[in-house]
Formats: structure tokens, C-alpha cells, sequence
């Protein structure tokens, strides 16, 4: 397959009096994973809320191909464009299965239609929790839980796929797997995005990496030429590790710099 991009043009957002994304550009591709890190407060949650249409711009537009996304339906919206909120949090028992299941409503489908649709079976097999089906989400641990929910963003086989922080409760084997099913999802053609903190993941897994600081898109690119010891000790204060290795890019943060000295 594939899909539409989805742009942001120009978009800026302010949240409780506080200017929180100044004037951002950003395009997600079909067939590309796109990693957005930056500190915290840096507006990554607002940005990927303002693309999937779940927050107004003040000023700008999102575009999902040529089309505003004010003007598509709210359906339209919710086929196209399925997002993973960071969290994690479920109020009701409702079987896992049943939870992943709420990704076909978009599509007519859902939980109680009386029939197992191909999506949730697929869903459930890419992020391992077909174990826990029949459990209740309220019983399953943070890690289980978050692969259950990214599995329900998987359900919906949109053309955009938008994640929040969706490796931050797993453990390392689940980390890998999760982005590996993240990065095979862009390959099938859909655009990808994920918000994320771990910098080894990004420069593992994420064919563009966009890093946000003080609502401002501050750089764009590949891996390798955004992940720099520089630009990383500029927006993050750390000092880094950076190694070219046959099978690709490592990069990992190693010590915090001390703050500048005052003039």
C-alpha cells in the first residue's frame, strides 16, 4: 500500500496561555518511520495531537494529501489516521482482545460483532499478545497493557500511524520488537511516526529523525546527520556515544554536561 503524507504547515499552538509550538513544518511520508524526540516540553505530544487533528492549530493547517484535515469527516479521520496516545491508561475490564477489537470501529467493525476480523488477529500476533486475549486489560501489567493498545492502533491499518511513546513501559526485548513491527508497518507504505526519548532506538530503527526544542522544529534529517555528539549536547545537555557499526547507527547518551557558566 500506499498512502497520502500528512503535513504540517506552518502550525502553531498555544495551551494554557503557553506558546507551545511556534510556526512547526513537518511531513510524514508514506514508507518512512519518523522518530520525534527533545526534551521535555518541547511540544512533541502537542505536534502529533495537532496532526492527528485531536488539537486546533492556533495559526497553520494539516494537510492528509491535498486535503485540509478539517474537511475530512470524522470517520475519514479515524480510518486515516490511527494514534497511540501515550499512558496507557484503560478504565474498563474489557477483554484485551475485545480493546484491540475497537480499532475496526472505524470500519464498521469492533467488539460484540460476533466474528474475529483478520486485523485484531494480525494486530495481536505483531506485538505478541495473543497470549492474553481472553484477559482482562485492567489485569495485565504496564508493558502488556501497552502492547495490547499499540496493537489497537495496529487494528485500524490506516495509512497514517501515530505513536506516543509506545516503547516507554516495555522491557528491552519488547522495545526492539515493538519498533522492529513499527518499521516493518513503514515499509508496507504507511507513514510512521513515533515519539520517543531513547536515542538508540531512533538511530536503530527510524529512517528520519526530527528533533523538537522549545516548540520549534530545530533539525530534520537522517539519523546520521541529525544524532551528532553536538547537536545532542546543544538541545538535550548530555555528552554522547556515537559509533558506526556494520548493522547501523549507535548512539547513546553518556553524562550530563554541566550547565554554562553565567557571563
Amino acid at each position: 500500500m500506499t498512502g497520502p503524507t500528512l503535513a504540517a504547515r506552518a502550525v502553531a499552538a498555544r495551551l494554557g496561555g503557553r506558546q507551545v509550538l511556534a510556526g512547526v513544518d513537518l511531513t510524514l511520508s508514506p514508507g518512512s518511520l519518523t522518530a520525534i524526540i527533545g526534551p521535555n516540553g518541547a511540544g512533541k505530544t502537542t505536534l502529533v495531537r495537532v496532526m492527528a487533528g485531536l488539537v486546533r492549530p492556533e495559526v497553520g493547517t494539516v494537510l492528509l494529501g491535498e486535503r485540509p484535515l478539517p474537511a475530512l469527516s470524522t470517520r475519514e479521520r479515524a480510518r486515516a489516521i490511527a494514534y497511540l496516545p501515550q499512558g496507557g491508561t484503560v478504565a474498563w475490564p474489557l477483554p484485551a482482545a475485545d480493546v484491540v477489537a475497537l480499532g475496526r470501529v472505524p470500519h464498521g467493525g469492533g467488539p460484540g460483532t460476533g466474528r474475529i476480523d483478520p486485523a485484531v488477529a494480525r494486530a495481536m500476533r505483531a506485538t505478541d499478545s495473543e497470549a492474553f486475549a481472553g484477559r482482562a486489560v485492567t489485569t495485565l501489567s504496564g508493558g502488556e497493557r501497552a502492547r495490547v493498545l499499540l496493537a489497537r492502533a495496529l487494528a485500524v491499518e490506516a495509512p497514517v500511524l501515530i505513536c506516543d511513546e509506545p516503547v516507554a513501559a516495555l522491557d528491552p526485548r519488547h522495545q526492539l520488537a515493538v519498533m522492529g513491527v513499527l518499521a516493518a508497518e513503514a515499509r508496507k507504505g504507511r507513514a510512521v511516526a513515533v515519539v520517543m526519548h531513547d536515542l538508540a532506538l531512533a538511530a536503530r530503527h527510524a529512517d528520519r529523525v526530527v528533533i523538537l526544542a522549545e516548540g520549534h522544529l530545530v533539525a530534520a534529517g537522517t539519523p546520521h546527520a541529525v544524532l551528532t555528539p553536538a547537536l545532542l549536547a546543544e538541545v538535550f545537555g548530555v555528552a554522547s556515544l556515537r559509533e558506526e557499526r556494520p548493522d547501523g547507527l549507535l548512539v547513546l547518551p553518556w553524562r550530563p554536561l554541566a550547565p554554562a557558566s553565567p557571563v
